[in-house]
């Protein structure tokens, strides 16, 4: 897009496509168990997402700084559109819902990595808020 070589046809940062929006893409997964046994882990990693979270918002100068140090042979502009693509991207606070859950296996299923039939009829139990403080 920078050198006028390619144009966007669909931007995930804004919700599109539109029907599989919201998507989950801000996740932490580990086995049922692991959380009820090491409940402080859980806790520790929920509030470092979301300090993480609150940093890509509330301080984009400071993000941008910290990825021009991984990232520095990436021009300048196209770092700052990624940054501003995954600043959009990222909710706050970052917690899954069963709506991003299922617009997930749709866009699975409309690609071809899933059948339909291997959907969930619920994704309510398959994530909490209870540790992303």
């Amino acid at each position: 897009m920078k050198d006028g070589t390619a144009v966007v046809l669909s931007d995930g940062a804004f919700g599109e496509p539109k029907e599989f929006s919201p998507i989950g893409s801000v996740m932490l997964l580990t086995r049922p168990q692991f959380c009820k046994d090491h409940a402080s882990i859980c806790v520790k990693m929920g509030h470092a997402m979301k300090l993480a979270a609150d940093f890509i918002h509330d301080h984009p100068e400071e993000s941008i700084a910290i990825l021009k140090k991984r990232y520095d042979k990436v021009d300048e502009a196209v770092l700052k559109a990624s940054y501003e693509a995954v600043r959009e991207m990222t909710p706050r606070p970052p917690m899954p819902n069963a709506e991003a859950l299922a617009n997930a296996e749709k866009m699975n299923v409309a690609a071809g990595f899933m059948k339909q039939e291997e959907t969930l009829k619920s994704y309510d139990n398959l994530f909490s808020a209870e540790f992303a403080r």
